[in-house]
C-alpha cells in the first residue's frame, strides 16, 4: 500500500512537471524514486536493531572542528503518508563535546530534497540564536551541499530556501559547508526520526536527548 500511494504521488508530480517546468520524468526515474522514498519511510519508523548504534559508532569517522569552530551536523526524515517532516541538528565543540540538539517536525509537502534543505536552514537558524559566528556544516546531502555552494539563483521552493540559507551565512565571520558520509551523521540522523514522534519543537542545550544518551 506504501508503494501505491507513493507511486500514485510520484505520477502526479510526473505530471506537474511536464506542464508546469516543461520537464518530464521517465518511468525509471519514477520507480527509482519510489523505491527510494518508501525505503526512506520504511527506515525512519523502524526501530533500530539492537546493537546497531555501537556498529555505526565504531564505523563512524566524524572530526571534530577546529578551535572556536562549531561543527553543525543536520538530518531529515520524511513522512508521506502523513505529509510531514522531522529534522535534527546537533552542534559540538572542538572538544567533540555536543552544547546544542534540535528536533523539530512539521506539516509540509514531503519532498526530501526540500526536507533536508529546511533542515539546512533550521541548524543555521539554531547557530544564530546561540550567537555562534565560526560554523562548519556538514551533511551526507550532496544535492543540498552543492545547491548552497552554488551562484546560480534556483526558482522553485527549494530555491527560495536556499537563498534563506545564503543571507543567513553572510552574517556569519567564517563558515565552511562540508558533504560527508552518512556514517559520519549518525546522530542528526537519529534526531530526525526521534522528531516525528514529537509535538512540538525540542531544543536541548548542555545535555543530550534520550534518543541518542545511549550513543
Amino acid at each position: 500500500m506504501d508503494e501505491v500511494v507513493v507511486t500514485v504521488y510520484q505520477v502526479w508530480k510526473r505530471r506537474n512537471k511536464l506542464v508546469f517546468e516543461e520537464g518530464f520524468w521517465s518511468s525509471e526515474a519514477v520507480v527509482k524514486l519510489v523505491k527510494q522514498l518508501v525505503s526512506e519511510f520504511k527506515e525512519t519508523n523502524l526501530k533500530p536493531a539492537v546493537g546497531s548504534a555501537l556498529i555505526t559508532t565504531r564505523e563512524c569517522k566524524w572530526k571534530a572542528p577546529p578551535l572556536n569552530f562549531i561543527k553543525a551536523n543536520w538530518d531529515a526524515a520524511v513522512d508521506n503518508i502523513h505529509c510531514r517532516i522531522s529534522i535534527g541538528v546537533v552542534l559540538r565543540n572542538s572538544s567533540g563535546h555536543i552544547i546544542a540538539s534540535l528536533r523539530s517536525q512539521m506539516d509540509s509537502f514531503p519532498d526530501t530534497h526540500l526536507a533536508k534543505t529546511i533542515a539546512a536552514l533550521k541548524a543555521l537558524i539554531l547557530c544564530q540564536q546561540l550567537d555562534l559566528t565560526h560554523i562548519i556544516l556538514e551533511r551526507d546531502a550532496q544535492q543540498v551541499v552543492k545547491d548552497i555552494q552554488s551562484s546560480h539563483e534556483i526558482w522553485t521552493s527549494v530555491g527560495m530556501i536556499v537563498r534563506d540559507i545564503k543571507a543567513l551565512l553572510t552574517k556569519m565571520s567564517r563558515w565552511f559547508i562540508n558533504f560527508i558520509p552518512r556514517t559520519c551523521n549518525f546522530l542528526a540522523h537519529n534526531l530526525a526520526r526521534d522528531a516525528l514522534k514529537l509535538s512540538e519543537e525540542s531544543i536541548t542545550l548542555e545535555g543530550l536527548p534520550l534518543c541518542i544518551h545511549h550513543m
